[in-house]
Parts: C-alpha cells; structure tokens; sequence
C-alpha cells in the first residue's frame, strides 16, 4: 500500500514476542511498537486489527487473532462467527473491521492512526483471498466478501488502507 508513494517497509528482523492484553487496538498496537529497539533515524510502525461484530457486541474485536482458543485456524474462526450469528437476519450483522497503527518517527514522535471499514458478516464462507475474516466480510457498497474482491480493491477500501492514507496524509 505504500509502495506507489515511494515508501519502502521490511520486517523486523530481531526477536519479538508481545502479548497482546490491551484493552483496544491503540493499546496493543503501541505495546507491540515499544516492544522492539529503535535504531536512530528510523521510522516504525506496528499495528493491531481485528473485526468487531455489531450483533455479538463487538466481539471478536482485539481478540480477533484468538478466537476460538490456541489451535483455532482463520477458518475455524470464520465458522464460529458465522455459528453465533445463525438466525441472525442480514440487515442486522452489522460489523466493521478496524485497524490501528502505532508510529514513531525518526524524531522520537509517536502518533496513532486508526482505519476502519464498515460492512456486514455474509451467510456462508467465500472466497480464498486474504486472511483472517476476508471469506465473510463484505463491506458497504460491495456484494463479494474480501475473500471475493481483488487485491487492488482491497488496498483501497480496508481497514489497514484507511489508517495508511490518514498515515500518509500526516506524513505531507
């Protein structure tokens, strides 16, 4: 998403294991940022994100990636939305995914920048792209899950793609 601005991003590469026990997305995402060494004159960034479901009062949400317990796959945790929200009418399994990303600046600067995309839980799996909870995902204005649309359209319209643009946006 921020190749196209000339940005370039790499991992990094040194050991790094947070717990992720904030109690929202800017908590976690800020640990996991302060859980690593800065060299001076680099910028980081870590994020946290997940999927919080109107009808199951925002759950999963920043337990997103654990879901289901230790052992659940992306796809064991799309069946156990989609199993809590069995007769649950269309028009109410509202949703949003979010997506929070921490920064510090070359500068010493920390700022926080969050993204979220509105849409509904579909009645079934589709699609194979993505991760996470793409396959039941559809955002407002579309009729294909994340786990249907393409890639480019993706890095438009999601969550991380919110919070990047209002990243860059700072960045001008």
């Amino acid at each position: 998403m921020m190749a196209p601005v000339g940005i370039s991003i790499s991992l990094y590469s040194g050991a790094f294991d947070a717990i992720e026990d904030g109690d929202t997305f800017e908590a976690n995402a800020y640990k996991k940022l302060m859980g690593v060494s800065h060299a001076p004159g680099k910028c980081y960034l870590a994020e946290d994100s997940g999927l919080c479901v109107d009808a199951l009062s925002g759950r999963p949400g920043i337990f997103s990636a654990r879901y289901g317990g230790d052992g659940a796959s992306n796809l064991d945790r799309c069946r156990l939305i989609l199993e809590e929200l069995a007769g649950v009418e269309s028009e109410s399994r509202g949703a949003q995914f979010v997506c929070g990303i921490a920064v510090r600046y070359p500068n010493g600067e920390t700022q926080y920048y969050e993204g979220c995309v509105r849409g509904r839980i579909a009645p079934d799996i589709q699609g194979e792209n993505g991760f996470g909870y793409d396959p039941i995902f559809i955002p407002d204005g579309y009729s294909d899950t994340m786990g249907i649309l393409p890639e480019a359209v993706k890095h438009t319209v999601s969550h991380r793609a919110q919070a990047v643009q209002k990243m860059l946006a700072r960045s001008e």
